[in-house]
This record gives C-alpha cells, sequence and structure tokens, in this order.
C-alpha cells in the first residue's frame, strides 16, 4: 500500500508541476493537503468508519480540512482548472469527490478498466474526524516530491496554522 500511495502522490505532483519544474510555494502549501489525507490511510490510527467484508473503507474528514485544503489550491492554476473540469467549487466537494478520482487514478494512471472506488467519504462537521496534521510537518518531510527542502513556511499564522506569508529559501 505504501508504494502504490507513493506512487499515486508523485504521480499527481509531477503531472501538476511538470516534474517539479513548475512549482512554488503555495503549490506546495496546497499539495501537502493531498499528502496529508494519503499519509492518513496508512496512519497508526486511521479514522475509518467500520463496515462488513463487502463495502468500502470509508475514512471521516472533517469539512474545516475540507475547506482548508480547497481554499489553499483554489486560486492555483494547475488546480482551478481541475476543479472546473469536475465542477468542484468548495471544500466539501472537493472531499466529496475523492472516490472519483480513486476511480480516475486507476483508469488514467495505472490503465484499469471498469475500476471502482478505493475508498469512501463521510465528511463531518465535528467529532472524529481527520483534520490532517500541520502543514508545516508536511511540506518540510523528506519523503515528499521536493524532498523537504524548497519552501519554508512561516507557521504562526491564526488561521488553524496555515498562512500566505511564504519565505522562499533554499537547503546546502
Amino acid at each position: 500500500l505504501d508504494q502504490i500511495l507513493a506512487t499515486a502522490i508523485t504521480t499527481l505532483y509531477n503531472n501538476i508541476t511538470d516534474n517539479g519544474v513548475n512549482t512554488s510555494a503555495e503549490l506546495e502549501i496546497c499539495f501537502a493537503y493531498y499528502e496529508n489525507l494519503i499519509c492518513s490511510l496508512c496512519a497508526p490510527d486511521p479514522v475509518f468508519l467500520s463496515g462488513g467484508l463487502l463495502t468500502l473503507p470509508t475514512i471521516s474528514i472533517c469539512e474545516s480540512f475540507c475547506v482548508n485544503w480547497f481554499d489553499s489550491c483554489k486560486d492555483l492554476p494547475a488546480l482551478a482548472a481541475r476543479y472546473s473540469d469536475h465542477e468542484i467549487t468548495n471544500g466539501y466537494q472537493l472531499c466529496d469527490f475523492i472516490p472519483t478520482a480513486t476511480v480516475l487514478y486507476q483508469e488514467n494512471v495505472s490503465n484499469l478498466t471498469n475500476a471502482e472506488p478505493l475508498v469512501g467519504v463521510s465528511i463531518l462537521t465535528d467529532g472524529d474526524c481527520f483534520s490532517g496534521v500541520d502543514t508545516e510537518i508536511i511540506i518540510e518531510s523528506s519523503c515528499q516530491p521536493w524532498n523537504g527542502d524548497e519552501y519554508y513556511v512561516d507557521n504562526t499564522s491564526d488561521y488553524n496554522g496555515y498562512t500566505s506569508d511564504y519565505y522562499g529559501y533554499t537547503s546546502d
């Protein structure tokens, strides 16, 4: 599963950034939400709703995570066009699209036919739901396609730890 998820996230990143050529601090913050969600699938304590043997595993996602994710990506040309293509206009719709996205990935990247969703989604306003880890932790992770050393995010804002103040740096 780890390898499949790593391939999915790297494929998405390379597709959006033209293999890392067209990236920015803003894009990496947006992309960190994708990574954050994918990492939740392998978390030691994943937030899944239990189901029977024949039902799809369903992840419970906090609506606030969906809203912040959408807000961090909606103005980026590479993502805005995709959102428009799929009529995604808010965070709820973005998270609700996840099962469809798993089908599109299987069909377009893995070349599978008759693909089925790999996961279901339940979007909750409160309670036991996935709200993500701090975006800075994801951005600075060395397992990211950008190796965790492209940008630094000032994480001192009052907006759930997310900010629009970016300070670029390069590592040695």
